[in-house]
């Protein structure tokens, strides 16, 4: 039976699909929140700055000329609004909604949930949907609330289409500007109890690919408690396909549909293929085992945060700019992410720039 919640999702669904259709021929290229700042201290004619103002010509240059853009994370957004300044915050946001086109990420919860819809599609049904990555900055923040709205299907669906068009077409600037200022989130005592916790337990690590399996279950056991409700249907299908009676799968049992769900997660991250299925589940599981796996290397604060927007941009980026320790991990022997993923990951305003050059090069 369709829901009301499936209606509205597909809607919105549909969307973001045209969105996606009318990217096609831009590469997408990830600014982490430093790379911002600095883009917006350049376009203020500050001299410190003089290093980022070819990138920022680049940039503008290639957004206008349809080759590239630049989406927008939650996190980035956030990160902007912690900025305690209103001017600032409103040239940052501005700078964001010019070279992002006004385009983000869906947001973490909505990824988590594609991946596993798709991977379970893929067991039950044998092919994959088309991924849904792309949406607009203030629609990451604002779907759920949509989603939420008491209206009638189908007589209600104009006012539903008028209320997301609203969120649609709202810039981030905007967004950011009636927001106004919001104080960061202090991870300071959860990095340092991931710290304790890996400290205490360095000893027990003596091979990688046991400490990557470890790290693989504990992402979806996540994504299975996170996804279990929306992928169910899907869940219920394979038990019965294994040979379980109809009778016993299709009893409301959450653990065992959510053992299901992580068996055939944790199956699939196993070989390269499945972890380019499930990027951000896979990104989250190689990124905490290489920082456990070096035994002195320590979370630092900002490293949740970046691992979060690594996750969701890594595989559907064709380059992302970060800090060197962020990249010293992506690149790390036991892992090779940008590899595995086939991203350019860069870091100094030199790199990127020999990497817009080539972009504006190549005709």
């Amino acid at each position: 039976m369709i829901t009301r919640y499936d209606l509205l999702t597909e809607y919105c669904s549909q969307r973001n699909q045209e969105l996606a259709d009318a990217l096609l021929g831009r590469k997408a290229l990830f600014l982490d929140t430093r790379a911002w700042v600095h883009l917006r201290r350049a376009v203020s004619g500050d001299a410190t700055q003089i290093a980022w103002l070819p990138v920022l010509h680049l940039l503008r240059e290639l957004v206008a000329a349809g080759r590239i853009f630049c989406p927008t994370t939650m996190t980035t957004i956030s990160e902007v609004v912690s900025q305690a300044d209103a001017a600032t915050r409103l040239a940052t946001a501005e700078l964001l909604d010019e070279l992002s086109l006004g385009v983000g990420f869906c947001a973490p919860d909505e990824q988590l949930l594609d991946e596993v819809d798709s991977e379970m599609r893929r067991r039950v049904d044998g092919y994959e949907p088309q991924r849904v990555i792309w949406t607009k900055g203030c629609m990451t923040f604002m779907r759920p609330s949509l989603l939420e709205l008491d209206v009638s299907l189908p007589e209600g669906l104009p006012a539903f289409e008028r209320a997301f068009d609203e969120v649609w077409n709202t810039p981030v600037s905007r967004l950011i500007e009636a927001t106004g200022h919001l104080p960061g989130i202090d991870v300071s005592e959860a990095i340092e109890r991931l710290n304790a916790g890996n400290w205490a337990h360095v000893d027990e690590i003596s091979r990688f690919d046991r400490l990557l399996g470890v790290e693989c279950r504990a992402v979806a056991e996540l994504a299975a408690n996170v996804t279990h409700p929306r992928v169910r249907r899907h869940v219920v299908r394979q038990l019965i396909a294994s040979g379980i009676p109809e009778i016993v799968a299709e009893s409301p049992d959450e653990r065992v549909e959510k053992a299901a769900i992580v068996a055939w997660l944790v199956e699939a991250l196993q070989t390269d293929e499945g972890r380019r299925r499930l990027p951000a589940l896979y990104t989250h599981a190689a990124l905490h085992a290489q920082i456990r796996w070096m035994r002195n290397q320590r979370l630092r604060d900002n490293d949740l945060p970046d691992h979060h927007q690594v996750a969701q941009a890594i595989a559907h980026c064709d380059a992302l700019l970060v800090d060197r320790p962020t990249r010293n991990t992506l690149r790390a022997a036991q892992i090779r992410l940008d590899q595995l993923y086939g991203v350019n990951v860069l870091v100094t305003p030199v790199e990127l720039s020999d990497y817009l050059t080539a972009i504006a090069s190549d005709n």
